[in-house]
């Protein structure tokens, strides 16, 4: 296995997250990062402009929401996340039969 430097180590960093830009729609970017936190909602829009394509914008990121390609979601988690709308149709189910599982072996029988 090779070691890397630290500033090899740093680059890579800097490139897997993204902090330099790419040439990604806000939509793509929220799709490769897998895990952005979002309780932060004008954090989490300047995270994702940020690491879009250049010339990206909050409003554009904004508009992105707008559309429904992405939304602010917890499923599963008590933080809210941004992720692309297409993923919450598979999570949601999951999310809620756990939940509803939780709930009944809570409920008081008697």
């Amino acid at each position: 296995m090779r070691t890397l430097s630290t500033t090899e180590a740093l680059r890579a960093r800097w490139s897997n997250h993204l902090l330099g830009g790419s040439d990604l729609t806000p939509a793509q970017v929220v799709d490769r990062s897998v895990a952005l936190q979002g309780q932060d909602l004008p954090a989490v829009l300047r995270a994702i402009a940020l690491r879009s394509r250049p010339g990206t914008s909050i409003a554009d990121v904004r508009a992105a929401f707008d559309r429904g390609e992405l939304v602010r979601s917890w499923p599963g988690a008590a933080k809210g996340r941004p992720e692309p709308s297409f993923e919450l149709v598979e999570q949601v189910p999951a999310a809620t039969a756990r939940s509803i599982g939780a709930a009944l072996a809570a409920w008081p029988h008697g």
